[in-house]
């Protein structure tokens, strides 16, 4: 930072440079999903009528190859059998007046080595490990979560791959180690059935989380992976419903899947099998969908027959950024202490269409001829521009 030829020279301020936590950086992400979604002003006040009730915010789902990330708005009432409560922040502060909303409440958590590159290695290292114990000298290891007749060398070991789900399955939930059972209710809204529950938390990564609520967008490889999953598995059922499937519905497709072959199939197809798959990623797209699949399903507790996920790329025209969520909550801070309902009778006078309070690429959106954004606003979002967006 002190080298002359440094791009921001002496205008970047030492103090403000550091690095973001995991759980914030899923908070973030959330709050420029609902943002997008119309649910939420630049201000993080909800519209009541996109507020829905029993529904709230939208959470969000994130999974990158190194970590993943989870955010949403549990019920207060099963907050308390946390028995990590400290992993929850304290609501202590907010204004609790039936109205308010605050950041402290939301439950958001980043979960180390649960990227699926770090949790495909580490499940072959428990592989490796489990060799060694029954004091096995082959160097051959039989691997169900890659397709049949693919290998691949790891550690000094040969993974032959089998392509069985269930056996696939098994060995994820074995490093998932879910001890806690959760019983489920199902309450029927239409064409959706959503996830309810008053039972005892689950855990993963060691983290006790509260009962899944609400709708949520899942983002990133839950994406790019359970598309390959839509258009590899000839699931017509998996498609129909996309991108709105049920856990059912995504773990149903999984062998049609995982048990293609690999030479005289998938290998002949590997450089244009998926718009968001390369040739280098195909192996292991059987290993990442069954992992996604299980960690919903028995980690947090997904009921099988609900649609509460959405999975896509773009909200509304737009990639979620968690950057555009922090400069939302950093102005909102400024603005407004706490998060607050809006209603829609707010919004009819203020002369301004729906599509004019949206932001892309860091600057205000408007019209010619309408109020521009508060300059603080754009200060904002053009120093988050410069300094976050990498």
């Amino acid at each position: 930072m002190e080298d002359d030829g440094f791009v921001f020279g002496d205008s970047l301020v030492r103090d403000r440079v550091g690095t973001l936590e995991g759980r914030l950086e899923a908070f973030h992400g959330a709050v420029a999903a609902n943002y997008l979604e119309g649910r939420m002003d630049v201000t993080l006040r909800l519209v009541e009528e996109e507020y829905g009730g029993n529904n709230g915010p939208l959470g969000a789902l994130d999974m990158g190859g190194a970590s993943m990330q989870i955010v949403y708005l549990p019920d207060a009432t099963n907050v308390g059998s946390i028995a990590n409560k400290d992993l929850l922040s304290s609501s202590a502060n907010c204004e609790n007046d039936g109205n308010t909303l605050c950041e402290e409440e939301f439950f958001s958590e980043s979960y180390l080595s649960y990227g699926v590159d770090e949790f495909r290695e580490r499940l072959w290292d428990q592989w490796i490990i489990d060799s060694q114990q029954r004091g096995d000298d082959r160097r051959t290891i039989l691997n169900p979560c890659f397709f049949d007749g693919y290998t691949a060398e790891y550690n000094g070991y040969t993974l032959h791959g089998t392509g069985d789900t269930m056996e696939c399955t098994a060995q994820i939930q074995r490093l998932l180690r879910n001890q806690l059972v959760m019983e489920y209710t199902s309450s029927d809204t239409g064409n959706t059935t959503s996830t309810t529950s008053t039972q005892s938390p689950r855990m993963v990564g060691g983290i006790q989380h509260p009962p899944i609520k609400g709708k949520f967008i899942a983002m990133s490889l839950f994406y790019f992976g359970l598309d390959s999953l839509r258009e590899l598995s000839n699931s017509e059922d998996l498609s129909l419903s996309w991108p709105n499937p049920s856990i059912e519905e995504l773990g149903t497709a999984l062998d049609g899947l995982c048990s293609r072959k690999w030479f005289g199939d998938l290998d002949d197809i590997k450089h244009n099998a998926h718009t968001y798959t390369s040739a280098a990623v195909l192996p292991h797209r059987c290993f990442e969908t069954v992992y996604m699949v299980t960690l919903l399903r028995d980690g947090f507790g997904f009921l099988p027959q609900s649609r509460d996920i959405t999975f896509t790329y773009l909200v509304n025209g737009s990639e979620v950024e968690w950057s555009l969520g922090m400069a939302l909550a950093l102005f909102a801070k400024e603005e407004n202490p706490a998060v607050t309902i809006m209603r829609k009778e707010d919004f009819e006078d203020d002369g301004l269409e729906e599509e004019e309070r949206n932001v892309t690429d860091g600057v205000a959106v408007v019209e010619e001829g309408e109020e521009e954004m508060d300059d603080g606003m754009v200060d904002l979002f053009s120093t988050l521009n410069i300094g976050l967006l990498s």
